[in-house]
C-alpha cells in the first residue's frame, strides 16, 4: 500500500469541476498547513474502509501544494484494484459522511463529497490502477511543488477569480481553463524529462 506523505480535475479543474453543484460562494484563501494533517487523517479513515480495495491514496489539488493559495477543500486521490470494487463501500463511505455522486461527469471516476450538506471539506476521486488522469493529476501536483513561481501564479488567479465570480462557479472554472491547460502542458513535459534523467 503506497500512502503519499507530501505536504494536488479533468484537463479545466477536475478537483472542483464545471458539473460541480453551487452549494456556497466561492472562496479562496491563504494556504494553511493544517490541510497536510487533515490530508493524512481522511487518509487513514478511507482506507480503514476500502481495505485491500485501495492500491494507493494520495494528497492533490490546490490543498496539496506548499504556499498557494486555495479552495479549503481537500481533494484525495485513491487508486482502487476495480473501479467497481469501491462502489460496494457506498455505505461505509457514508458513515464517515461521504456522499456517493458516481462519475459526475468525468469518465472513469468515482467522486464523494464530504460532508453531505452545504460546506464541503473533504472530496475523494477514485480511479482505477491506470487511469491516464491518475498520472496528469499527480504530474500537475509534482511539477507546481517544484515550481513555486508558477504555483504562486495560480493561486493569485485563483483568488482574483474568486472575488470575481463569488457565486460564479462556471466563470470562476472558465477563467483558469487556459491557465491550466498551459500547465498540465508543462507537468507533461516536465515528467518527461525527470524520467529521462
Amino acid at each position: 500500500m503506497q500512502i503519499t506523505k507530501d505536504v494536488n480535475a479533468r484537463a479545466i479543474n477536475m478537483t472542483h469541476d464545471h458539473h460541480q453543484d453551487k452549494i456556497s460562494r466561492i472562496e479562496v484563501v491563504k494556504h494553511d498547513p493544517k490541510w497536510a494533517h487533515m490530508y493524512e487523517d481522511e487518509a487513514q479513515k478511507i482506507l480503514g474502509v476500502l481495505g485491500e480495495s485501495a492500491v494507493a491514496i494520495h494528497h492533490m489539488g490546490s490543498t496539496s501544494i506548499p504556499g498557494v493559495q486555495a479552495k479549503p477543500i481537500i481533494d484525495i486521490l485513491v487508486e482502487v484494484d476495480k473501479l467497481e470494487n469501491i462502489e460496494k463501500f457506498d455505505q461505509e463511505l457514508e458513515g464517515l459522511d461521504y456522499l456517493a455522486m458516481g462519475e459526475y461527469g468525468i469518465t472513469g471516476r468515482r467522486f464523494y463529497v464530504k460532508p453531505s450538506g452545504t460546506e464541503r471539506t473533504h472530496q475523494i476521486h477514485a480511479f482505477q490502477v491506470g487511469h491516464i488522469e491518475i498520472v496528469r493529476l499527480l504530474d500537475l501536483r509534482d511539477y507546481l511543488r517544484k515550481h513555486p513561481m508558477e504555483a504562486e501564479a495560480y493561486g493569485r488567479l485563483k483568488a482574483d477569480l474568486a472575488k470575481k465570480f463569488e457565486e460564479d462557479i462556471d466563470s470562476y472554472v472558465q477563467g483558469k481553463g487556459e491557465f491550466i491547460q498551459d500547465i498540465y502542458r508543462k507537468a507533461a513535459e516536465w515528467r518527461k524529462e525527470q524520467n529521462q534523467k
